[in-house]
C-alpha cells in the first residue's frame, strides 16, 4: 500500500564493481543498500534487502515490497543496472531521482581520468523520449592514492501517467572509456498525485500522419507520444504553461499560455512541418565549444589507428588478398613533423619485403579540435608492373555503439531538383545497411559526402569523404557496432614502375554533448580555421559578391564587349558594387553559325581562345574597365570538356582526346594545358579562375 502522503518508497542504494573492471550486470560485482548499520554487501543475483529500510509509515522488510525490483533485466543491452516501479493502480506518479558517483579508479596521476554516471527513464521497457534524461560528471581529483572525487548531483523530475501494472524503469549506466565509476548512489522518491491538471492530445505531421516519439514539454515536465501520436502530459500544479513540441526531422511547434486548472484535462493537438533545407542549413544555435572529453576521444582514436599496421583504418586487395592479412608483415617505419601550432603530421610507411609495393599513410592530428584526417598512397617501387590492386578503401573500420540503434545523419547532394541538400536521417537497427556514393563521376551531384553517425545518445563521429570523382560508402549495422567502408568504387588495376595512386581523404571529428547540431557547429569552426583560404594570411571577413549578365545572354554566347561593360557600369551605378565581375561560359568560339547564335552553344568547347568577333580586344578590355570601378574579374573554364569534335583540340591533337574529355594523364597534353590556361589568365587580366566540370 501507499503511505498516507502518497510516497511509495524511498531508498538510497549504492553500486560497486571491482571484478576485472567489469560494471554492473548479473554475476559482476556486488551490491548493497545503505541502511542504518552501513552498507550490507551481498553477491549480485542473490540480493537481500536490509530489514531496516524506512518508509513514512515505519520500518518494513524488503521482502514485503514485491513491486520494487533492483538490478532486474535491463531493457537495452547498454544499460548496466535498473530499478523498476510497477504501478499498483492507475494514476499519476511523480518520479524524483538524484544520482551521484565516486571514482576510486587509478593508482597514479596518469590513471586519474574522469568518468560519468548517467540514468535513463524507460516506460514498459521503451526508452522514454529517446534520450538520456539525467547525466552527471564524475572526475577524479589530483593527489596521491585512488584519485577519488565526488560528482555534483544529477537530478531528474517528471510526472507519468501509468495504468495499473505499467512498469517505470530507472536505468543506470556506469561510465565510459573503460574507467567506470566505483560507486553510484541513487536517491529516489516515487509519489502518487491526486487532482493533477492534464494536457492531452495528438501530434501529427502536416499531412495528418501520426508522429510517434514526439516530445511535448512544459518546462522540465514532458511526455512522449505513442504509436498513435497520442500524449498525456500531467502537470504539477494549476497554472499557465508554455508548451513545446519536438520531433525528429520536423520543425518544432507548441503554444504559449495554456491554462489548466486543478483536476482539469485540456485537449491540445499539434501539427509539425517537415524540416527540409532550412533546418539543415541553419541548425539551432547550440554551444560549439570543444570539450576535454572530445579531445581525449580523438586522441584515443588517433593512437589506435596510427600506431601500427594492426590498427590501420584503411584496406585494399592485392592479387585478391586483403591488406589486413599481409600489411603486418611489411617493413614498418614512421616519423612525425609539426606543421604549425595546432597540427602534427605522422607519416607511416609499409614496405613490401619483396620490393614491389610501398604503402604510405599520411595522417594529421589537431590540438585545437577533436579532428583527425588521413590519406593513403600505394606506390610501385619495383622495375616491373605490379600485381592487381582493387577495393581500395580509405576508411575500413568499425564503430562501437552504445544503444540499440545507430542514427546516420546525411543529406541529398545536388541533382538540381527541389530536394537538393535535403537532410536524411536513417535509423539503423541491427541488420540494416546503406550504400551511399557518387553518380557519374561527380562526387556530390546525387549524395552529399558528409555524414554524422550517432553511435549512442549524445555521442558520435562526423565522417567526411574527400574525393573529386566516383566514391562509394557501405554502412552495415551489427548488434553492437557499425561497419563503415568508404573508398573508390571501381578501382581494379596495376601500377607501372614508379607509379603511385592515392586513396580518398578521410576526415573524422569525434563529438559528445547535448546533440548532433552542436557537433555540426564545431565542424564548421574547424572548416573555417583550417580549410578555407585566408587571403594575405587572414580569414574571410565578408561575403564575396559576384555580378554577371549570364541570365540575359545565354551565359556569354550572346554577349559582347559593350554589353559586358554596360552591365558592369550599371551594377556600380545602382550601388551594388560586386567584388568580382563574372564572365561565364561562351566567351570562346562556340556557335556553328556565328550569324545565328543559340544560348546553349556554350557546350561546344574545345577551342580555348577568346572569340575576337565579339571581343576584338579580348577579355582584357572588360577586365580593365571593371578595375576602374574597383571590381575584379572572374572567368569560367572547363579544360577537360571537349564538346565540339571540330574544334581546335580534337582537330590538332586527336590523340589528346579520350571519349570527349581532354586526356590530362598524357604528360604532353598536361604541359600544354598548364601553359595555355595560365597564359590566358594573365593575358586577359583575370583575377579569379573558375573551374567547372559538366
Amino acid at each position: 500500500d501507499l503511505a498516507e502522503d502518497g510516497t511509495y518508497i524511498r531508498f538510497t542504494p549504492y553500486l560497486r564493481s571491482h571484478v576485472n573492471d567489469n560494471v554492473f550486470g548479473p554475476g559482476e560485482g556486488t551490491v548493497g543498500f545503505n541502511c542504518d548499520g552501513g552498507p550490507n554487501w551481498d553477491a549480485l543475483g542473490n540480493i537481500q534487502f536490509c530489514s531496516t529500510l524506512k518508509s513514512p509509515r515505519g520500518a518494513f522488510s524488503g521482502y514485503l515490497m514485491p513491486k520494487m525490483v533492483f538490478c532486474g533485466p535491463a531493457p537495452t543491452s547498454n544499460i548496466k543496472s535498473v530499478v523498476c516501479f510497477t504501478a499498483p493502480r492507475s494514476g499519476v506518479y511523480k518520479l524524483d531521482a538524484r544520482l551521484a558517483g565516486r571514482s576510486n579508479y587509478g593508482d597514479s596521476d596518469s590513471e586519474k581520468v574522469g568518468s560519468t554516471v548517467g540514468g535513463s527513464v524507460y516506460m514498459n521497457g521503451k526508452l522514454y523520449g529517446d534520450r538520456k534524461l539525467v547525466r552527471g560528471e564524475v572526475k577524479a581529483e589530483d593527489g596521491a592514492g585512488g584519485g577519488r572525487g565526488d560528482a555534483p548531483e544529477a537530478n531528474f523530475e517528471n510526472l507519468f501517467v501509468l495504468d495499473e501494472g505499467n512498469t517505470l524503469w530507472f536505468a543506470v549506466d556506469s561510465g565510459d572509456d573503460g574507467n567506470p565509476f566505483d560507486i553510484c548512489s541513487i536517491d529516489m522518491n516515487i509519489t502518487e498525485l491526486k487532482n493533477t491538471p492534464m494536457i492531452t492530445g495528438f501530434v501529427s505531421d502536416a499531412s495528418g500522419q501520426s508522429l510517434e516519439d514526439a516530445v511535448v514539454s512544459a518546462g522540465k515536465f514532458s511526455a512522449v507520444t505513442d504509436s498513435d501520436g497520442k500524449y498525456n502530459l500531467p502537470l504539477p500544479a494549476p497554472g499557465k504553461y508554455d508548451l513545446k513540441v519536438t520531433a525528429k526531422n520536423h520543425v518544432s511547434g507548441g503554444e504559449k499560455g495554456v491554462e489548466a486548472a486543478s483536476g482539469e484535462t485540456v485537449s491540445k493537438n499539434f501539427k509539425l512541418s517537415y524540416a527540409t533545407l532550412a533546418a539543415f542549413a541553419a541548425p539551432k544555435a547550440t554551444p560549439a565549444k570543444v570539450s576535454d572529453r572530445e579531445m581525449k576521444l580523438a586522441a584515443k582514436g588517433y593512437d589506435g589507428y596510427f600506431s601500427s599496421a594492426a590498427g590501420a583504418p584503411f584496406s585494399f586487395k592485392y592479387n585478391g588478398k586483403t591488406s589486413r592479412n599481409f600489411l603486418v608483415d611489411y617493413d614498418y617505419d614512421e616519423y612525425t613533423v609539426k606543421l604549425d601550432g595546432n597540427r602534427t603530421k605522422k607519416v607511416q610507411t609499409f614496405t613490401d619485403p619483396e620490393g614491389v609495393l610501398q604503402v604510405r599513410c599520411e595522417s594529421i592530428k589537431y590540438s585545437d579540435f577533436p579532428t583527425i584526417e588521413w590519406v593513403v598512397y600505394i606506390k610501385n617501387i619495383s622495375g616491373e608492373n605490379s600485381g592487381t590492386i582493387s577495393e581500395f578503401k580509405g576508411l575500413d573500420g568499425y564503430f562501437a555503439g552504445g544503444s540499440d540503434n545507430f542514427v546516420l545523419h546525411r543529406a541529398v547532394g545536388s541533382p538540381c531538383t527541389a530536394d537538393d541538400y535535403m537532410p536524411i536521417t536513417d535509423i539503423m537497427k541491427p541488420g540494416a545497411s546503406r550504400k551511399v556514393g557518387a553518380s557519374g563521376g561527380r562526387p556530390t551531384n546525387m549524395e552529399f559526402s558528409y555524414f554524422n553517425l550517432e553511435t549512442a545518445p549524445a555521442e558520435g563521429v562526423i565522417i567526411a569523404v574527400g574525393w573529386p570523382g566516383q566514391w562509394t560508402s557501405d554502412w552495415k549495422c551489427g548488434k553492437e557496432n557499425m561497419s563503415v567502408k568508404i573508398g573508390q568504387e571501381y578501382l581494379n588495376s596495376y601500377l607501372l614502375p614508379g607509379e603511385e595512386i592515392r586513396s580518398t581523404m578521410t576526415v573524422m571529428q569525434y563529438w559528445r554533448g547535448e546533440d548532433w547540431y552542436r557537433a555540426q557547429n564545431i565542424w564548421r569552426k574547424w572548416m573555417f580555421a583550417h580549410n578555407l583560404p585566408q587571403p594575405n594570411g587572414k580569414p574571410f571577413d565578408k561575403v564575396i559578391v559576384e555580378g554577371c549578365s549570364s541570365i540575359f545572354f545565354g551565359e556569354m554566347v550572346l554577349a559582347d564587349t559593350e554589353i559586358e561593360k554596360f552591365f558592369v557600369d550599371k551594377y556600380a551605378e545602382v550601388g551594388i558594387n560586386p567584388d568580382y565581375w563574372w564572365m561565364d561560359a561562351g566567351w570562346y568560339p562556340c556557335s556553328p553559325d556565328p550569324k545565328d547564335r543559340k544560348p546553349y552553344d556554350w557546350v561546344n568547347t574545345g577551342t580555348w581562345e577568346v572569340d575576337r568577333d565579339r571581343f576584338p580586344n579580348g577579355l582584357r578590355e572588360i577586365s580593365d574597365f571593371a578595375k576602374t570601378k574597383s571590381i575584379k574579374t572572374m572567368v569560367w573554364f572547363e579544360p577537360e570538356r571537349i564538346g565540339d569534335g571540330n574544334s581546335w583540340l580534337p582537330t590538332e591533337h586527336p590523340d589528346w582526346v579520350n571519349d570527349g574529355l581532354l586526356d590530362l594523364a598524357n604528360p604532353e597534353c598536361l604541359a600544354w594545358a598548364k601553359e595555355h590556361f595560365v597564359k590566358l589568365v594573365r593575358d586577359e587580366g583575370v583575377d579569379l579562375y573558375r573551374q567547372d566540370f559538366n
